[in-house]
């Protein structure tokens, strides 16, 4: 009697971030509860050159999404002395968990800039993760601190891509180079739903990332919902939240 082979569907995993706390996070997460995707949003305490979204609108937010750290002020920690990095890091964690009353896990670095020393004060602050811009991935983090993400909800640039590519290893990264390459000329929409395609088909990880000003600044709303619709509701993908993601890929 022969025995029937059993293959098991690689686990494929959607998760979104969105980045600076701007009051049109609150029109974003309509469209994301519209979809029923999950999402996390970075927020920084009290950004210096910005007005943030309302404390009543943050904690309603929090309802329904993870809520990160995003430092206090919202500067670039790789220009400011390690002591002022680390007051920065740990005091928008304390100021956010105070706020919502609940725990803050995950950590996104401003404008993506870290270096060695930065990733240990977010370790030493009692983040589970952080988040980068490093991008055009799809396989699993080699570093939880070190987060990265597959297409950014911005216009479309091959050579952005290729600089984002040039900066990490070219050849833990071939199936995200392969996407780039196939979709040279095509929008973002193209190319964030082909690397899905591939995500669902191979297994892997989809990850999403922007800022809701900036969708408003390109006019993108349109095409984020149209997104959205594309990524959402498939069987045997699991949609997460970047700390439930990392939870997730810590336990397995």
């Amino acid at each position: 009697m022969t025995r029937k082979k059993f293959v098991t569907k690689p686990q494929s995993v959607v998760s979104t971030s969105w980045d600076d706390g701007a009051p049109l996070d609150c029109e974003l997460s309509r469209l994301l509860n519209k979809h029923k995707v999950q999402a996390t949003f970075y927020v920084p305490w009290k950004p210096d050159n910005y007005d943030r979204i309302d404390d009543n609108e943050l904690k309603k937010l929090a309802r329904h999404f993870e809520i990160g750290a995003h430092t206090l002020t919202h500067p670039d920690l790789t220009a400011v002395p390690l002591r002022e990095a680390k007051r920065e890091i740990l005091g928008g964690k304390n100021e956010l968990s105070a706020l919502l009353n609940q725990e803050v896990e995950v950590f996104c670095y401003p404008r993506g800039k870290y270096t060695r020393e930065i990733v240990s004060l977010v370790k030493e602050s009692g983040f589970i993760g952080a988040r980068t811009i490093e991008c055009f991935r799809v396989l699993r983090p080699v570093d939880f601190y070190r987060l990265w993400a597959t297409v950014p909800a911005n216009p479309y640039s091959f050579w952005k891509a290729i600089g984002s590519i040039a900066r990490s290893s070219f050849f833990a990264n071939l199936a995200g180079i392969s996407m780039v390459v196939k979709n040279v000329r095509k929008s973002w929409i193209d190319l964030a739903t082909a690397y899905f395609d591939y995500v669902r088909k191979n297994g892997g990880i989809f990850h999403l990332f922007g800022h809701s000003w900036e969708i408003e600044r390109f006019g993108l709303w349109d095409e984020l919902d149209e997104v959205l619709a594309y990524i959402a509701a498939h069987d045997n993908v699991m949609y997460l939240t970047n700390g439930e993601l990392i939870r997730t890929l810590k336990a397995n």
